[in-house]
């Protein structure tokens, strides 16, 4: 294999206090888009170091089972189930260092391709490098900064943009959220534009309908609704991605995997999955009784997405990913069609068009359940039903704790909420000992981000300002209350 450019690179990684420090690196320079194109797929797109079991935990959707019981080879998820101001061991937040690298070899692909522009390959090389691009910024700004409001979106703190592949002698600050939602969106239109009509050899690569896809939910998170119906009606156009239909069907293996007819996109490679799904259906983590009780009888998500523990105590986290298969999907950086009605059928109540969202609902859901459930509702009633059936098809996908953000700072209809987490003590059994609580957005947002890692304050000094979190507090545990929150 060639010597490639990393050319940049600050590659925002090294150690402790060496983020964005810039340093002087070999620059090995390619001699052609089939370079770029190695470089893409080997270090553009995530692989299972960008795991981030901590999405899954934080929000109303897991409940912790036994709280002891974690090994050195399986990151320890309780700093995220309790909220904690650091909930990173010893500091070290791989998701950052490790987008921020993914980022910068995007930026190196996208300088770089360039050169090459009669080359067959263009499009799809630069179209994938903005697609990558936008994946990454949009995480870190969901998972570092508040969400999205757009009256105060330019004077907002949002994440350090970096969109050039050389060495900058600065310092970097936080950019406005305005800023960074302007570069993903940027970036996904290039990506469609680029992409349209390149076939990928795998969902494992990002093509036009991909980009789409991910750009209906940027639109929906900035409360363009009437832009996010047209991203989804691109979408919906592309025969090849079809939902999957449950009727008739027995619980198997798993329902998100490489064959499944409504998987548009999956990054984190195979392995991904295997890391993520271990942590939720094993001796960790669970489906909390919140959202085990709200799968009515004809939904029939309820036995394919899951399976009831042997205590009976728990609905495991187990069909919906799969362990096992032989090329499983990722659990987070999956984008579904599913996802794609459920955001239309938002969009389009929010807009006020509420037939017409009860009909895109039902498309999806008559292939979900054995009888429709009826629903004569409007208003905030049907909004709240879409947030249900979202929270019910989605879960544990990585959406549930960015949606609970954006529901409490939408505009029409906020809904806010504290979320309660019940700790146990492992012994020979589980013993709930602990109680903790987040308090709802409107009351203290403080706990409904993540803190930027010191390593980034140290080396960035007084400009990189620090979401300040404060230390989670425990509750007296209460044996009554125990159902509630388990």
């Amino acid at each position: 294999m060639k010597k490639i450019i990393y050319i940049i690179i600050s590659f925002f990684l090294a150690g402790c206090s060496e983020f964005l420090e810039e340093r002087s690196q070999d620059k090995y320079h390619p001699s052609s888009l089939e370079d770029l194109n190695v470089l893409l797929a080997g270090s553009g797109y995530w692989d299972k170091s960008v795991a981030f079991q901590g999405i899954h935990v934080m929000d109303d959707d897991a409940r912790e089972k036994n709280g002891q019981r974690f090994s050195s080879t399986i990151p320890d998820g309780l700093g995220f189930f309790k909220w904690e101001a650091n909930p990173y061991y010893e500091d070290d937040d791989p998701i950052w260092k490790m987008m921020y690298k993914h980022i910068a070899v995007a930026n190196a692909i996208l300088v770089n391709a360039d050169q090459f522009k009669d080359d067959e390959l263009y499009n799809k090389i630069k179209g994938e490098a903005y697609f990558i691009r936008a994946v990454n910024y949009f995480e870190l700004v969901n998972l570092y900064a508040l969400p999205y409001v757009k009256a105060t979106a330019t004077t907002t703190l949002g994440i350090p943009l970096k969109l050039t592949n050389y060495v900058e002698d600065r310092y970097f600050s936080r950019s406005p959220i305005d800023s960074v939602y302007h570069v993903i969106v940027h970036d996904l239109q290039m990506a469609a534009s680029l992409l349209k009509g390149v076939e990928q050899p795998s969902v494992f690569r990002a093509n036009a309908t991909a980009a789409n896809a991910l750009l209906s939910r940027v639109y929906l998170y900035m409360g363009e609704y009437e832009k996010a119906v047209q991203a989804c009606d691109s979408v919906l156009e592309d025969s090849r991605y079809v939902l999957f239909n449950m009727n008739g069907q027995e619980p198997t293996a798993s329902f998100t995997k490489l064959a499944t007819s409504e998987i548009i996109f999956s990054q984190g490679g195979y392995t991904t999955p295997q890391q993520s799904a271990y942590f939720l259906k094993t001796y960790f983590f669970g489906c909390s009784s919140v959202l085990r009780d709200l799968y009515i009888d004809k939904d029939l998500r309820k036995k394919i997405f899951f399976k009831e523990s042997s205590s009976g105590r728990a609905i495991t986290y187990s069909n919906k990913i799969g362990v096992n298969d032989v090329k499983p999907v990722s659990d987070w950086g999956m984008i579904r069609l599913a996802e794609v009605f459920l955001n239309k059928a938002e969009a389009q109540a929010l807009l006020g068009n509420e037939s017409d969202a009860i009909n895109t609902l039902q498309d999806l859901q008559k292939m979900r359940y054995s009888e429709i459930p009826e629903f004569a509702g409007s208003g905030l009633e049907l909004i709240e039903f879409i947030r249900t059936e979202r929270r019910l098809e989605l879960c544990f996908e990585g959406h549930r704790w960015f949606d609970l953000r954006r529901y409490s700072v939408c505009p029409k209809y906020p809904s806010t909420q504290e979320i309660i987490h019940v700790v146990h003590e492992y012994t020979t059994r589980e013993v709930p000992t602990e109680i903790y609580k987040l308090a709802a957005y409107n009351v203290d947002n403080r706990g409904w981000v993540l803190p930027i890692p010191g390593y980034t304050i140290t080396f960035n000094g007084v400009i990189m300002i620090q979401n300040e979190r404060e230390e989670s507090k425990k509750y007296e545990y209460i044996a009554s209350e125990h159902e509630k929150y388990d």
